[in-house]
């Protein structure tokens, strides 16, 4: 069964055109113009909170900040959608049909199974050679949100954050990185010369150096295998429920076993 999927894997070429009409020019501003959105709707919550009330209320205020930077998101995907900028199509293309809803959670599922022990693993010599340089062991917290979560213990605004951190991320991030711009890249020259895994890597390339400053050093490694995960669960289904249903489930996995009081 591994060999079959390993096999898959490596005869992945094109990929499955994504549902959406957009030309490449016009995914790639659209994710930038997205991520700015994001970064105006976290400014502007930070000003309404006030740098005093972040400190003194971390969780609220961090989970404030998180809704008010994918808001800020929705709503530029919201204008885009509304000028036909980004519109849904019937066409399809690539090396395979695109795959059915339920096929493609199925994927996601399985791809998790994959890429997971290879992230864990990634993680590990991360962190052996962060240890043998600095000789200093890297905490195993390794996103900067879950200390946080950790010292703050239960209460309705950390329980909202574990909440929002399991759908938002797997939501608004593979609309990013998977839907816009690895599709936009696939679907340039780069993508029709070099194929899926092109696009794939040099998403996962954006995805981990947008992740520099809240995940750790020795985790960036782990986090670009997973990244691959995402955009190979993508590629291979034309459905971004694969890799939404992949990223939901690792940041639910994630969290069980980084903070003790989700499961009591």
């Amino acid at each position: 069964m591994s060999a079959l999927l390993l096999v898959r894997i490596r005869r992945l070429r094109r990929g499955v055109r994504s549902p959406w009409r957009f030309t490449h020019q016009a995914g790639l501003g659209s994710f930038l113009l997205l991520l700015v959105f994001g970064l105006i709707g976290s400014m502007i919550a930070s000003t309404l909170i006030g740098k005093d009330a972040i400190v003194a209320d971390a969780p609220r205020s961090v989970l404030l900040l998180m809704l008010a930077g994918w808001g800020g998101q929705v709503l530029a995907l919201g204008l885009l959608l509304g000028k036909g900028v980004i519109r849904p199509a019937r066409s399809e293309s690539g090396s395979h049909k695109r795959a059915s809803l339920a096929g493609a959670i199925v994927t996601g599922v399985v791809g998790l199974a994959i890429f997971w022990p290879l992230t864990n693993m990634v993680n590990v010599l991360g962190a052996m050679v962060q240890e043998a340089i600095s000789g200093v062991a890297p905490s195993k917290l390794a996103h900067g949100l879950l200390p946080t979560l950790v010292d703050a213990g239960p209460g309705p605004w950390t329980w909202g954050i574990v909440a929002a951190v399991i759908v938002g991320p797997a939501l608004v991030e593979e609309i990013l990185y998977r839907g816009l711009l690895q599709e936009s890249i696939r679907r340039s020259g780069l993508g029709r010369t070099r194929g899926a895994w092109a696009a794939i890597s040099l998403s996962s390339c954006v995805f981990v150096l947008m992740h520099v400053g809240s995940v750790d050093l020795h985790a960036l490694g782990a986090l670009f295998v997973l990244s691959m995960g995402f955009g190979w669960a993508f590629a291979r289904t034309g459905r971004l429920a694969a890799s939404v249903t992949m990223h939901l489930l690792f940041n639910a996995g994630n969290l069980l076993f980084a903070v003790p009081w989700i499961i009591g």
